[in-house]
């Protein structure tokens, strides 16, 4: 997979007028080949940088499976607390 800084699509997301965001526009890096997102930059309306995530060196098909994703799983030893009123 090629990384953002290299060749890739871009895809601009912009504000629409009369509507409140958190960001004024968005630019999603798609990787060529694969088709998936490589990376997100986002602006306020003055152009100002607020985020700014890529990855790199990702593994796609990489066997995960259900149960890699589930709350089942013992593996992650993971506690869920109940809310608080």
């Amino acid at each position: 997979m090629q990384n953002v800084a290299e060749e890739n699509n871009e895809k601009v997301i912009a504000h629409k007028e009369g509507h409140k965001y958190y960001a004024f526009h968005v630019i999603c890096h798609i990787d060529k080949e694969y088709l998936l997102p490589v990376g997100i930059t986002v602006y306020d309306g003055k152009e100002v940088l607020l985020e700014n995530y890529s990855y790199k060196d990702v593994k796609i098909n990489s066997g995960l499976t259900d149960m890699d994703f589930s709350r089942k799983n013992l593996d992650y030893k993971i506690s869920i607390q109940p809310s608080s009123p």
